[in-house]
């Protein structure tokens, strides 16, 4: 579970958050170049709507790519609900990663 209030910093410790989720197959240099770019949708409880790849042609063409962007998104599933303040949804119902 993840608690935020929107600051600054949000970005950083979503991600921290989001890597304790995360169970690699990769050893860290396995996959030190790989960048991936998904855009989460969120519902107002915090629960995800919807995770899509940016880059899906990177995505269908290359087995990195593909199996860190299945992971991260796995990661993310795992990590929710996230606990965000519901004023505030328009700011965080949609969040690129």
């Amino acid at each position: 579970m993840f608690s935020l209030s929107l600051t600054v910093a949000q970005p950083a410790m979503f991600m921290e958050t989001v890597g304790e989720c995360w169970k690699t197959n990769f050893s860290p240099n396995s996959s030190l170049d790989t960048i991936v770019e998904l855009t989460m949708k969120l519902s107002r409880d915090g629960r995800i709507e919807e995770v899509i790849v940016v880059d899906r042609e990177r995505f269908d063409h290359d087995d990195v790519s593909n199996s860190v962007s299945s992971e991260l998104s796995k990661a993310l599933v795992e990590c929710e609900p996230y606990k965000l303040p519901v004023e505030l949804y328009d700011d965080w119902k949609v969040i690129n990663i």
